[in-house]
């Protein structure tokens, strides 16, 4: 059915099509004789394949520009029978927090004969006091809620705080301040080194919604890190090692400790960037011999192919030469083995040593 609807369709575009190629015979053919030929060649005597190719190209082309020409009338039909009007002359705004539109309208004034081109500014919608108190006062509760994160209260901080940078969806932007600054960051990691009795730390945020601002004040207690057993012996390991060095700056040399606690320790020099080399050109050498023995491959057959040329204009000289002087076919065939292999015996005892021989 489909099939059926789709040539009923195409039937007056594919007899445009058979017009149009009468104006121009065989001119497929001339253009591009290598697509004639494929034809021919996948589809065996089928009589006139190269024209019913492209008289269904054509086809179909026709078509195609028929539907696109089609679909720009309507667009132009619609646009000028009200693509300009504006619906209750009102202009939708962005969303909230979105970014301002622009729009560009066309308006005709009473008594005027021309319309006049406008582009127009359609700020995001905004939110009204009342809402921007309520949002406040949402982002306010939501820190207070959230500030903590998993430790286990702003008296005992040992891990990151939730410090947003914005809430209530983004309708709320914060910008956080901590004093001292360095101990904790904007984000809310630990980034200073507190004292083992607990650091305090001032937290201040200033959020602002629209045109209106509010402040957060709040302070925490800020502990070194929970350490797991391994972590803390890594510590103790650099904590050592700095202690050494501090004691030792006078000596021309640092002696690196050789027991941490009750644990040995076994100094290494860290890899060197020639080993690195090292092992990319482990990598890199077969790689590239793989591909040179390629090219010489390559390099060699041609060599081969264009030897074998010259050897089959060699070899109907001979021919030629060896029929004109009474020889049979066969026995020209023959004389030709014989001083085939005899040069090649000659060049094989002058490529050998003496020794050899």
């Amino acid at each position: 059915m489909i099939s059926e609807c789709k040539e009923l369709f195409l039937r007056p575009f594919r007899a445009l099509a058979v017009r149009i190629l009468r104006l121009f015979p065989d001119r497929g053919e001339r253009d591009a004789p290598g697509i004639a030929r494929e034809i021919e060649s996948i589809r065996p005597g089928e009589k006139d394949a190269v024209r019913n190719y492209y008289e269904q190209k054509l086809t179909e082309c026709l078509a195609a520009a028929f539907l696109l020409l089609l679909a720009a009338a309507a667009v132009f039909a619609a646009d000028a029978l009200g693509g300009h009007a504006i619906e209750g002359n009102r202009l939708e705004r962005p969303s909230y927090g979105a970014a301002d539109a622009q729009e560009e309208v066309i308006v005709l004034a009473e008594g005027e004969t021309e319309e006049m081109p406008l582009q127009v500014r359609v700020q995001a919608r905004r939110y009204t006091e009342a809402q921007e108190k309520e949002l406040l006062d949402e982002a306010l509760g939501r820190i207070e809620e959230e500030l903590t994160g998993e430790n286990v209260s702003a008296d005992e901080v040992r891990g990151p705080l939730c410090m947003r940078e914005s809430y209530c969806g983004g309708a709320v932007s914060a910008e956080w301040l901590t004093i001292p600054y360095g101990m904790i960051s904007d984000t809310g990691e630990i980034t200073g080194e507190p004292e083992e009795e607990g650091s305090l730390v001032e937290l201040r945020a200033v959020l602002t919604c629209q045109e209106r601002t509010a402040q957060y004040q709040s302070a925490v207690r800020v502990y070194p890190p929970v350490l797991t057993k391994q972590e803390t012996f890594w510590k103790q390991v650099r904590d050592l090692l700095e202690k050494t060095d501090d004691e030792e700056a006078e000596q021309d040399a640092l002696t690196l400790p050789s027991r941490a606690g009750e644990r040995a320790l076994i100094w290494k020099r860290g890899r060197s960037s020639t080993v690195s080399v090292m092992a990319a050109l482990l990598l890199l050498i077969p790689l590239l011999l793989w591909f040179w023995h390629d090219q010489e491959i390559h390099e060699e057959a041609k060599n081969r192919e264009t030897q074998l040329m010259l050897d089959y204009s060699d070899l109907m000289w001979k021919l030629t030469m060896l029929l004109g002087a009474g020889l049979t076919i066969r026995g020209a065939f023959e004389r030709i083995g014989r001083d085939y292999a005899a040069s090649a015996e000659k060049r094989y005892r002058k490529s050998i040593s003496p020794a050899w021989r």
